[in-house]
């Protein structure tokens, strides 16, 4: 069975929830364009100076890598609109991600994530 989950005009590519291996990092790879992986990295930074959370991202050609500050809430702390990351080199389809990151006390930072492509293309985006 072939499924297809949409949201708005946008489908939704990848979507899940994972913990993190003794609080490293996540990487999601996504396919590309010559037979490359693009990749999303999430860095998990604990700052005590500070009870802020603080999102900043780096992007390269092929990735982009969130450096997430203080995101250790038993409630969780994420985006509130999903985050344009990209777009297709072939179609022009913008790419967004919308995620949350949940934490209780010292346990490994847990990740729900939503990878959508908007099906409208450069032009109606």
């Amino acid at each position: 069975m072939d499924v297809k989950i949409t949201s708005a005009n946008c489908e939704i590519i990848s979507s899940g929830l994972v913990t993190s291996f003794n609080g490293e990092s996540i990487d999601i790879s996504l396919p590309s364009l010559n037979n490359t992986r693009f990749h999303i990295k999430f860095e998990f930074i604990k700052d005590e100076s500070t009870e802020k959370h603080r999102l900043q991202a780096k992007s390269g050609s092929e990735e982009i890598v969130f450096l997430l500050t203080n995101f250790a809430k038993p409630l969780g702390t994420g985006t509130i609109k999903p985050i344009n990351f990209g777009t297709e080199t072939n179609t022009g389809k913008k790419l967004y991600i919308n995620f949350y990151v949940y934490s209780v006390g010292e346990a490994n930072p847990t990740l729900q994530y939503t990878i959508y492509k908007d099906e409208r293309g450069e032009d109606n985006a």
